[in-house]
């Protein structure tokens, strides 16, 4: 098969409602929709991600785990640390984003009214999150950049 198949909106709806689900809220109420498709043996998962809405912050980001991510449905622009400077790139159905524990990112989707739609999968957990703030440097661990906004 020459091309990746990617999802309606409304038929990974439909197969997403079937899914144990858990939504992870921002400040701004909620950010992300994570179905669990399959747990894997090694700590891992396979989910279905639905995103409503960007990352709020202009800080980027790291994970506690490796991950792939393949976009099904939308789309998303992303910032990503390469060395001490930030690069874009725009992902789009078909397109597929590796992440490794040490990748920052932060993203803002292509179409925010109608969201965006990935099959996302991940290893086992091999750290805890952080920050980068892209003008000072300086790396912040997760639970400290929340407390500093008065979130935890």
């Amino acid at each position: 098969m020459d091309k990746i198949v990617t999802g309606s909106f409304d038929s990974l709806l439909a197969l997403a409602e079937k899914l144990p689900c858990r939504v992870i809220m921002g400040e701004q109420g909620p950010y992300l929709s994570r179905y669990t498709l399959r747990e894997l043996d090694d700590g891992g998962h396979v989910y279905l991600h639905f995103f409503h809405r960007g990352d709020a912050d202009l800080q980027l980001h790291n994970h506690p785990w490796a991950g792939t991510s393949l976009i099904l449905a939308g789309g998303y622009r992303e910032e990503r640390r390469v060395g001490q400077r930030v690069e874009e790139r725009v992902y789009r159905p078909g397109d597929v984003s590796v992440l490794e524990p040490n990748t920052f990112h932060r993203i803002d989707l292509l179409e925010p009214e109608r969201g965006c739609w990935t099959l996302f999968s991940i290893g086992p957990r091999v750290q805890s999150w952080g920050f980068w703030d892209r003008d000072g440097g300086a790396f912040t661990p997760w639970r400290e950049a929340l407390a500093a906004r008065g979130l935890a």
